[in-house]
This record gives structure tokens, sequence and C-alpha cells, in this order.
């Protein structure tokens, strides 16, 4: 599955409440992808994301991983 740097990172956000190393949030996408998946609430956790992605990654939004 191709999954964006961003959406890789905002999955950890949403969870986590931190921007992580990219390592770290493509290996906890898919388990933290089904954790939100049933949470009518998620979108709450969003908040902030925006900011402390394009402060850690700006040059990166368009990145495409498909094998890590």
């Amino acid at each position: 599955m191709k999954t964006s740097h961003k959406e890789m990172h905002r999955i950890f956000y949403m969870v986590k409440g931190y921007i992580t190393s990219d390592h770290i949030a493509y290996t906890s996408y898919d388990g933290y992808i089904k954790r939100l998946w049933h949470n009518e609430e998620a979108y709450i956790r969003e908040d902030g994301f925006e900011e402390a992605y394009n402060i850690a990654f700006s040059d990166r939004a368009t990145t495409i991983y498909n094998n890590f």
C-alpha cells in the first residue's frame, strides 16, 4: 500500500500526539490506522498536526513510501 509521508505522520500524531522518526511512523502505521478506525472522535486528536508537521518536515510533504 502506498502511504504518503504526511499521512504516516498524521496517523502517528493522532494516536501519540507528537511527530516521530520516519521509521517509527512507518512501522506503526498499520496498527494505528486500525486503532483509529472505529474512534468517532479521532479527528479531535489531529489538532496541531499541520503546524508540527510543517516545522519538522517542510521539505518532504509529497514523498511516497512503498517499502521502507
